[in-house]
């Protein structure tokens, strides 16, 4: 529903668009109906989530669809973007901050129905999902600094291999 505002003397037309919250791994339908149509949606990320992934497909037409956390996307502003010259996108963000995302489905050309689902995959779940480049543990790097310590552990490990040998001869 557009309204009217004022500001600085200069009228500005302001679409507010509803939103639907979406439930992970359900699929919801839509209707776009005409060229740059737009619906918004949000999906609660809560934290252990290692991908978000957000697929679209429509009957006809050209959609695209945005994904931005804690705030609407837009087409220029967005942390996720599928825009293939069809109606069928899928894509992902791994590692998504947990709060609320927003993802919008726009027509960029042509109207028609459209399914969308999100899957938020949690730590929880990983065997349900297979990325196409892994989710590696953060290992930490060693630096120079570290460097007596390995050693004096890598001492301490012979020398316990050692009275272990011995002990096992007597």
């Amino acid at each position: 529903m557009p309204s009217l505002l004022i500001v600085d003397e200069t009228p500005q037309v302001h679409y507010y668009i509803a939103q639907q919250e979406l439930t992970n791994g359900e699929s919801i339908t839509g209707f776009l109906t005409t060229d740059y149509d737009t619906d918004m949606y949000s999906i609660e990320v809560q934290p252990g989530a290692y991908v978000l992934n957000v697929v679209l497909s429509g009957s006809s037409g050209d959609f695209d669809v945005y994904a931005r956390y804690a705030v609407r996307p837009t087409t220029d502003e967005y942390d996720l973007r599928g825009y293939d010259s069809d109606s069928y996108e899928d894509e992902s963000i791994e590692a998504p901050a947990h709060g609320t995302w927003y993802i919008m489905v726009r027509s960029y050309s042509g109207s028609g129905s459209y399914s969308l689902v999100v899957h938020v995959h949690y730590y929880s779940d990983a065997t349900t999902y297979s990325p196409s480049t892994p989710v590696l543990p953060q290992i930490p790097l060693i630096t120079e600094n570290d460097l007596p310590n390995i050693a004096i552990l890598s001492l301490s490990m012979l020398g316990l291999i050692a009275i272990i040998g011995s002990l096992k001869r007597s």
